[in-house]
């Protein structure tokens, strides 16, 4: 391998999946004659910035041409069948984005802008607008909206106003820890005059007793980490009603890590059933925020001016069965661990996108209040 990994990784527990990904890139690239550096994040996998330094490494080695901000093999036969396989309306993504969809999508492209700026201190990072519309299109198609009674664990990407504007639920409640991000939601529903209630919710201080065993449906997208995967299963599982057939939604297997079997061991153990896996369906916003000064030059030498992404998920659907209530009861352990991207902050707030953004009290606050409560 001609690259050095060193100028590609940020710890020493990523040599081994970049170093698989290198391959998958080189093969990817003969392929396909000419193809785009998110046409590699959006099918291989990988974090943008840390997919943009080894092309760097990569064009360095001289292994391919990089020609107008496209990468194009150097092997004479390859065949370009990237852009013959994927579906022109849906980009792979099942729902088109016409009609009602394209509506509320335009309707969400004005409130993101308007939404409050995401925290790494936690562990936000909202998909693209895309993601939550179909995400709402997936519940209408599965028929996990019309008056069903829906709860959304956590809610950065807005998929609770989503739901309120395509309509038919019969109510939609919101818990999250971002007193924020609450105040907006429920600003914007009632501008909207959706049926939306959003709850400021520390989940390690417990959720609202009146909300246990009330639910049909539950979202999610916790933190890619086992423990935070089970406690956030497990406090859906505690708000949904107490019936085999419950319905359940998450995103996990994140394209920059290497897929972990522990999650899905997690569902077992819980006696979930998996019914559905739709590969690369969450998309994860490009945040140039999160760019130092030398990824952001790298990005202008390989940036063909498309949509960007940072890294995607699958969505999973599962449904409870009668065993899954068996041990409900049970006391959930409500230590969340730190992601990476947390513990980074912690140690220097000025990385974050709020604080950037000038909301730095507001770090600095809830900093001081993870180190008083022992984090």
């Amino acid at each position: 391998m001609k690259i050095n990994l060193d100028n590609v990784i940020e710890n020493e527990s990523e040599r081994e999946y970049y170093t698989k990904l290198y391959h998958e890139i080189k093969k990817f690239i003969d392929q396909n004659n000419e193809i785009t550096f998110q046409q590699i994040v959006k099918t291989l996998g990988g974090s943008d910035r840390r997919v943009l330094r080894l092309l760097n490494e990569m064009k360095k080695g001289n292994e391919f041409i990089l020609s107008n901000k496209k990468i194009l093999s150097k092997v004479a036969n390859g065949k370009s069948i990237f852009n013959k396989i994927l579906c022109d309306s849906c980009d792979g993504k099942i729902f088109p984005m016409k009609g009602k969809l394209l509506e509320v999508k335009k309707i969400m492209d004005e409130i993101i802008l308007k939404k409050p700026t995401p925290t790494f201190i936690y562990d936000q990072r909202p998909v693209n607008s895309e993601t939550t519309v179909r995400r709402v299109a997936y519940l209408l198609w599965r028929n996990d909206l019309i008056d069903k009674e829906i709860l959304i664990l956590g809610d950065d990407d807005l998929t609770s106003l989503a739901i309120g504007l395509m309509g038919g639920a019969k109510k939609i409640i919101v818990l999250d820890i971002d007193e924020r991000l609450i105040n907006f939601i429920n600003f914007i529903a009632k501008e909207k005059r959706l049926s939306i209630e959003g709850i400021v919710c520390d989940f390690t201080k417990g959720i609202p007793k009146n909300l246990e065993n009330s639910f049909d449906v539950f979202l999610t997208d916790p933190s890619p980490i086992p423990e935070c995967f089970s406690i956030f299963i497990s406090l859906g599982i505690k708000l949904l009603k107490r019936r085999d057939g419950m319905v359940g939604y998450v995103s996990f297997f994140p394209s920059h890590q290497e897929i972990s079997i522990d999650f899905q061991k997690i569902m077992t153990d819980k006696n979930l059933i998996i019914t559905d896996i739709i590969p690369r369906f969450t998309e994860y916003d490009f945040l140039e925020s999160t760019y130092g000064e030398i990824d952001k030059n790298l990005l202008k030498n390989f940036d063909s001016g498309e949509s960007k992404i940072s890294f995607f998920e699958n969505i999973t659907r599962f449904i409870t069965t009668k065993e899954t209530f068996k041990n409900q009861n049970q006391n959930i352990v409500m230590k969340i661990p730190l992601s990476k991207a947390m513990k980074r902050i912690i140690e220097d707030p000025s990385k974050d996108p709020a604080f950037m953004n000038g909301e730095k009290e507001f770090v600095l606050e809830k900093i001081k209040e993870f180190k008083e409560n022992g984090v």
